[in-house]
């Protein structure tokens, strides 16, 4: 539903002139994931690599953004425990399954999602 919402907005933009028309004849996808310390008993929460707290549990997830527009096009949410490019190839099937077929853009990330070729 959010991108069907997403697609009419952009839509409206363009027709009204906004800036917003060139950033859409190039889409940059930016990838990351993050980690987010929780407190107490949260589901899903495991301790694993942590920069900030050594030994608290946390949440991992992945995250891709449309550079341009700096808006969320798609998320996973991981157990603290799940290494970075756990799943990275999966995760950007479905994030290029909401671009469009035969635009022009690319993918931006990390070193350490990528260390095999993304078919």
């Amino acid at each position: 539903m959010i991108h069907r919402f997403r697609g009419k907005i952009w839509k409206r933009a363009v027709r009204s002139g906004h800036k917003l028309r060139s950033a859409l004849c190039e889409v940059w996808i930016d990838v990351d994931s993050t980690v987010d310390g929780v407190y107490g008993k949260q589901e899903g929460a495991e301790v694993g690599y942590n920069p900030h707290k050594k030994g608290q549990k946390a949440y991992h997830p992945l995250m891709a953004f449309i550079a341009e527009t700096k808006e969320v096009l798609h998320s996973w949410f991981r157990c603290g425990s799940a290494y970075t490019s756990n799943g990275v190839v999966e995760f950007m099937k479905e994030c290029m399954a909401y671009m469009n077929k035969g635009g022009k853009g690319g993918i931006s990330g990390r070193q350490r999602f990528f260390y095999r070729r993304i078919t």
